[in-house]
């Protein structure tokens, strides 16, 4: 006896078909069974129904009436306690409650569902052996009515949703109105790269952490300000042609940066544009320049170097018998953002054979002036050490302003047989802008 076909009652596809309770209170389900009830009515090849019992029966899901994908599958066994009760000739099974059957099996517009039993002689045994085959033909797989209304949500399409993990464009005009710390953030992997916080009205770039996340203006290559909508108080930008950043407040463009800002000047030998010249007594001797490292790894002179030093320097030796000296002049046009009257810290760095014998004075000097506004003593402060002694308020009673040029006299002592060396120059000033 041959198992001829079972009739397929009742299909109905989860999400089709949802039965609504009246309540004061509605909430939308967080998730949904995925279960598909399935009833069914078994006859032999002759027309009979089976006698009552638990039957062996495999549940198949493919994508064509035949070959095709299996893409889901089922075995409800009689050894697993899992098998199918047949009343009457029918049975009915929740599909899903043994193999979990996902909504992506759904996927696919076209499924077709196929029923399997054993041999007669094991259809209700615990060995079954299935080689009668599955029923023919298959059964398309079919919406309910309603099910028709889950192909879109309030009438709109997938498409019209944006997904996580793809690429999205937003065409309209959107809005996020959550009073959150977090409301909206950008990330990249963990790192927060924006936070919107509009429980505080405010939006962060980064987070406290060791990335440091940039944030980067937009451009203007060319000369002049934006005009238009991007002339609006509160507005600001990067002008590349100009070098500066620049707001708009007060109904005009200024350059962002105020005054207050702290910078510095540093002027390494040789100096751009130095002149070298004696004073007319005992000047006799050679001016050399140079560069020593403690590392050696320039293969450089590392004479006198420490494992640290790095200087690039000048080097004024004599053999007399008698000290000589020799001084260095340095003209230096102060920057265009120099506030008056604000520097400070002239610092400079020497090196002397011995205190005794060596010396290194700096003198200040302003535009037309033959009177120093500083002269420091002696920068030679050790025996063959680099010394580096600042002066915290050089100019005295000089008064200077952005674009003058300023005088630098080094002067250089050296006794017989000896040398001193003069390195890097700076000083600190405020902006004026």
């Amino acid at each position: 006896m041959r198992f001829r076909s079972v009739a397929l009652i009742t299909a109905c596809v989860f999400a089709g078909l949802f039965a609504f309770v009246h309540a004061n209170n509605a909430y939308a389900a967080t998730t949904l069974p995925t279960m598909m009830n399935f009833q069914g009515r078994v006859t032999n090849n002759s027309g009979s129904i089976l006698s009552n019992g638990t039957y062996n029966m495999r549940f198949k899901i493919w994508t064509a009436s035949s070959g095709g994908s299996q893409v889901w599958s089922e075995d409800r066994l009689v050894s697993a306690s899992q098998g199918v009760t047949v009343t009457n000739g029918m049975f009915s099974v929740q599909l899903g409650s043994v193999t979990t059957l996902p909504a992506s099996v759904f996927a696919s517009n076209s499924l077709y569902f196929e029923v399997e039993l054993p041999t007669p002689a094991t259809a209700t045994g615990s060995s079954p052996s299935w080689t009668e085959g599955a029923m023919t033909p298959r059964n398309q797989l079919l919406p309910s009515a309603y099910a028709y209304n889950s192909e879109t949500l309030d009438g709109l399409d997938s498409a019209a949703f944006a997904q996580i993990g793809a690429t999205n464009a937003f065409t309209g005009a959107n809005s996020f109105d959550v009073s959150s710390a977090t409301a909206l953030q950008v990330k990249s992997g963990s790192a927060v790269l924006l936070t919107a916080d509009t429980a505080n009205s405010r939006v962060s770039i980064g987070a406290s952490d060791t990335t440091g996340t940039v944030l980067i203006l937009d451009t203007k290559t060319g000369s002049g300000d934006p005009t238009g909508g991007s002339a609006t108080n509160g507005a600001m930008y990067y002008n590349s042609n100009a070098g500066k950043f620049r707001c708009y407040q007060g109904g005009a463009w200024y350059d962002c940066l105020s005054a207050g800002q702290t910078k510095q000047v540093s002027l390494e030998p040789e100096y751009a544009g130095a002149t070298f010249t004696g004073d007319g007594t005992n000047n006799t001797g050679s001016l050399s320049s140079d560069f020593c490292s403690g590392t050696s790894r320039l293969s450089i002179n590392t004479a006198n170097c420490a494992a640290t030093n790095e200087y690039n320097y000048y080097q004024w030796t004599t053999t007399q018998a008698t000290a000589q000296d020799y001084d260095l002049y340095v003209r230096l046009k102060l920057p265009s953002d120099y506030a008056t009257g604000s520097m400070t810290n002239l610092t400079a760095t020497a090196w002397g054979t011995t205190t005794a014998s060596e010396s290194a004075v700096l003198s200040l000097f302003s535009p037309g002036s033959a009177t120093a506004c500083t002269t420091t003593s002696n920068l030679v402060t050790s025996n063959a050490t680099w010394n580096t002694s600042t002066t915290a308020s050089p100019l005295g009673a000089c008064s200077l302003v952005a674009g003058d040029t300023v005088t630098i006299r080094i002067r250089l002592l050296a006794g017989q047989n000896k040398y001193v060396r003069m390195s890097q120059i700076g000083f600190s000033y405020v902006t004026s802008y």
